[in-house]
């Protein structure tokens, strides 16, 4: 089904939302639609999240522009195969290309989190015309990453596709994503994200992102960080200093090899900054977008 109860109040914020859904390769994909412009802010979640974490920066900012978050496949309302092979970096780098295909998406500017800018970038440095900007939150920026101790021993490979091991990588990461944790978000995620389907998509990504030269994406994402620095397109990054993952001396790290960057520590900042601290990360983008 593309919408449930708990879908009801995900846009609860704006006046008009278009849901839809398409398919790509087989794969059913939702989408959520508010706002006319020029731009399209095309807002891609990461794991273990959804759609609804970028509610807030769709009402913001689709008084002149158009929003589009979509539910990757495994997460929110999006289709969730139950096949780890599935979930390979290049199939949903793939499923992302085709998704802005079939929409026939121009003028985008990307608004990402975590693993799904990694997906993200992947398809947009292959149709670099359809680009205007990239707004990087909380992303993976370095070709191998060092994951905290815990999400090592605990939930990084042989991967057990049980729902109480993606329950609990859940749990952890809320715990540890917001400077004061929100209640009702949490809730929602793990409603939307709760059985054993969800449970392949969260592990499977978990153990796509690189540790060291000998995992088997290592050459892609190399791939894609060296394409992503010598990209010559205006980009903004913004990261938590005090993210869980990926804070913002990674942050700055990558900004200083981007061609086009503007880099914004927030000061305190937690890993679902977009959630969190929302009105900051809006205003930053509303300022960075006049020069796109």
């Amino acid at each position: 089904m593309l919408l449930d109860g708990r879908y009801e109040r995900l846009f609860e914020l704006l006046d008009e939302v278009t849901r839809g859904t398409v398919d790509v390769k087989g794969s059913m994909l939702t989408y959520n639609v508010v706002g006319e412009g020029e731009l399209t802010f095309l807002m891609v979640h990461g794991n273990p999240s959804s759609s609804y974490s970028f509610r807030y920066l769709m009402a913001e900012l689709s008084s002149d522009a158009r929003c589009i978050s979509l539910d990757l496949p495994g997460f929110g309302a999006s289709d969730k195969p139950e096949d780890p092979r599935f979930y390979s970096l290049e199939n949903l780098i793939d499923i992302y290309k085709g998704f802005v295909l079939k929409l026939d998406l121009r003028d985008i500017v990307l608004v990402v989190h975590e693993i799904g800018g990694l997906i993200a970038t992947g398809g947009a440095i292959d149709d670099p015309s359809r680009y205007r900007g990239i707004a990087l939150i909380n992303t993976i920026t370095r070709p191998t990453e060092k994951l905290p101790l815990k999400v090592r021993r605990k939930y990084i490979s042989p991967p057990d596709f049980d729902y109480s091991r993606a329950k609990g990588y859940q749990e952890l990461i809320f715990s540890k994503g917001y400077q004061t944790v929100d209640t009702e978000s949490v809730e929602y995620h793990l409603g939307v994200n709760n059985d054993e389907k969800t449970a392949v998509g969260i592990l499977s990504l978990l153990n796509a992102i690189p540790r060291s030269k000998s995992h088997p994406n290592y050459s892609r994402v190399f791939t894609i960080l060296s394409k992503l620095e010598s990209w010559d397109i205006p980009s903004l990054l913004i990261f938590g200093e005090k993210s869980y993952l990926f804070d913002s001396k990674r942050g700055e790290e990558l900004s200083r090899k981007m061609a086009r960057p503007r880099f914004h520590s927030v000061e305190g900042g937690s890993f679902f900054l977009h959630e969190e601290r929302w009105q900051e990360v809006a205003d930053l983008i509303d300022e960075w977008r006049s020069i796109l």
